[in-house]
């Protein structure tokens, strides 16, 4: 299967990593038969989503600390009742007492209603409190008062940003930066809108124009490891966590996303990802998705007992995580522990009902166990919930409607592969299996000599056309396609033998 596409939300990014991963397990081929359509389920990983930053990482600014108010507001502003409001709403807002702070700032804005600094901390309170309209409508006021600010264009981007105003946010990051270019915030703020827009290149040029500015920007050099992992560029991701690892070198989520990125690439890196989830673990040792990660590195080098140890840690720590009972399912399914696996698959399901990935790998387990009911179920919760290419999906379910002899549901599935690949050889030999089971020769006949035309050196697919040929009593063409098979079989078998 391939990666589900990771979405964006907020999170603290130096607590705990909630980050979680599935593993799709490499199924078997199926045994040998005319019927069987021989899938495999690719060996890959599946993510849930890599946690941005939060708002915070956007460094918003409090008006009443680094602020001034220009002569003319200095003017409006002199009410003492009004600058003695506005002072309690800032000590209100340091507590954390934003809905007393809003009140407060109101009150002042009462008095003076071109009060500059009241208008940017009230924005700036509601952004906290998760009011971002009535943030923007602040932010908006504060510009009217001070058009060249460009602390309120970044504020107000980082309210926009939050609403998913992508757009919006990247032009007022980029007014800020206009006013003033050597903010390395700035750029990194708009880095973030760029890479929700799933704008990676342009992401990464702001991340960078960051750091140049702020070496030391552990942010910057964070967020543009993430866009090149989003990306694939495992080894500039690589690099770019090692520099924020020697900013912050026992930040753990930095450790677990580096062993992650090793993770994917494998081979050799493998040890060095494991080292890593490893320090992890030492730093935090409740840290979930640690354990989580570094079974998946043990399952991956054969070491399915430590590995199904590592999981059960992470599902100590963090029950409500279907990713984490999944993944030991796979395990378990490796090791031939076929019950525990069906058990962890169906805990997973019951936690996350709408994951395709889990259905998919229940459903190819309870096909190897050669219970096609329920399998077949699976894959059409698989075909439901699922997006993207579903090929694989459709021609499992085809394959367990022809186990339980439902046919022309079979070639509909089959069919459904064609629409989606055209070339799918499995689909046409198969489909051409179920319109033989039911007599519809002459469509089996054609489906099987569409497959010869795609791999002349198929032997299976000679003979069944060589059977329809045989059930409509042209013997002279069935005995010519046996004769191929026949040949191509045993051509096959001395191959075999030499290699041998």
């Amino acid at each position: 299967h391939k990666k589900l596409q990771p979405t964006s939300s907020s999170t603290g990014l130096t607590g705990k990593a909630t980050a979680a991963k599935l593993l799709v397990n490499k199924e078997n081929p199926a045994d040998q038969d005319m019927i069987a359509d021989q899938l495999l389920i690719e060996n890959s990983t599946v993510m849930k989503p890599l946690k941005d930053p939060p708002l915070e990482e956007h460094r918003p600014i409090s008006a009443c600390s680094l602020m001034t108010c220009s002569k003319t507001t200095s003017k409006i502003c002199s009410s003492g009742e009004a600058e003695k409001l506005h002072s309690l709403g800032y000590e209100a807002r340091k507590r954390g007492d934003y809905k007393n702070a809003i009140d407060l700032y109101s009150k002042a804005i009462a008095l003076s209603s071109d009060y500059f600094k009241a208008y940017f901390n009230r924005g700036f309170a509601y952004d906290k409190i998760g009011e971002c309209e009535k943030a923007i409508t602040d932010y908006t006021k504060a510009l009217e008062l001070q058009p060249k600010n460009a602390f309120v264009y970044d504020n107000r981007g980082i309210s926009m940003d939050k609403m998913q105003r992508y757009e919006e946010a990247v032009y007022n990051f980029s007014m800020a930066i206009t006013l003033e270019p050597s903010k390395a915030d700035f750029y990194h703020n708009r880095g973030f809108a760029f890479r929700k827009m799933l704008e990676y290149d342009k992401a990464i040029q702001d991340y960078s124009i960051a750091i140049n500015l702020a070496p030391n920007h552990f942010k910057a050099h964070y967020n543009k490891a993430a866009c090149f992992d989003k990306m694939g560029k495992y080894a500039e991701a690589e690099e770019s966590y090692k520099s924020s690892l020697e900013l912050q070198p026992n930040n753990v989520n930095v450790l677990h996303y580096l062993a992650t990125v090793q993770e994917k690439v494998g081979g050799p890196k493998l040890t060095t990802a494991l080292d890593n989830f490893t320090l992890a673990i030492e730093i935090d040792n409740s840290f979930a998705a640690a354990y989580n990660g570094r079974g998946l590195v043990l399952d991956k080098l054969n070491r399915q007992e430590e590995a199904i140890i590592d999981f059960s840690k992470a599902i100590e720590l963090e029950d409500s995580n279907a990713a984490y009972w999944h993944n030991r399912a796979s395990c378990y399914r490796n090791k031939g522990l076929l019950n525990d696996a069906l058990q962890d698959y169906s805990v997973a399901i019951k936690i996350d009902e709408t994951n395709p990935v889990i259905y998919a790998n229940r459903g190819q387990l309870y096909r190897k166990m050669e219970i096609y009911d329920k399998a077949l179920m699976d894959f059409t919760s698989e075909i439901e919930h699922g997006t993207g290419n579903l090929v694989k999906a459709y021609n499992n379910r085809a394959y367990c409607n022809a186990k339980l002899a439902s046919y022309e549901e079979a070639i509909k599935d089959y069919t459904k592969v064609l629409e989606l690949d055209i070339m799918n050889a499995h689909a046409l030999h198969n489909r051409g299996i179920s319109y033989q089971r039911i007599n519809k020769f002459d469509l089996a006949i054609n489906d099987f000599s569409a497959v010869i035309k795609l791999s002349p050196e198929n032997a299976n697919a000679y003979f069944n056309r060589g059977c329809c040929y045989d059930a409509i009593k042209e013997l002279d063409l069935a005995i010519a396609d046996y004769s191929k098979a026949l040949e191509l079989d045993g051509a096959e078998n001395n191959t075999s033998e030499i290699a041998k």
